[in-house]
């Protein structure tokens, strides 16, 4: 995952359970497990969005992006949650669909 202006800069880890960008080469970016699932869940018609990749990590094994918080209500029903490195099992499910992530 990067940006989009400064493409140099990539999802990265710190501090316990925070997530920062980095720079593409550090030993603290972000690597995922399963890209390749990923990538052939758009192309699969069969494909249910409710199942979903794990955002699993080969970069720190036995972690994931997974949510750090429940979730925030801030108003008229619309809310968020945090996201930060947690274990495996909690790990946030998405689907890639029209060079998008959707969670």
């Amino acid at each position: 995952v990067s940006t989009a202006r400064c493409s140099n800069l990539v999802l990265g880890l710190s501090y316990f359970p925070k997530l920062y960008l980095v720079d593409r080469m550090s030993p603290n970016r972000a690597v995922f497990k399963n890209v390749d699932a990923l990538h052939q869940s758009r192309n699969s018609p069969g494909y249910s969005d409710a199942e979903g990749i794990k955002l699993e990590l080969i970069s720190h094994p036995t972690y994931a992006i997974a949510p750090t918080s429940a979730r925030i209500v801030i108003r008229f029903g619309s809310g968020f949650t945090k996201l930060g490195l947690g274990s495996e099992e909690n790990a946030l499910r998405v689907v890639y669909r029209r060079n998008k992530f959707i969670i």
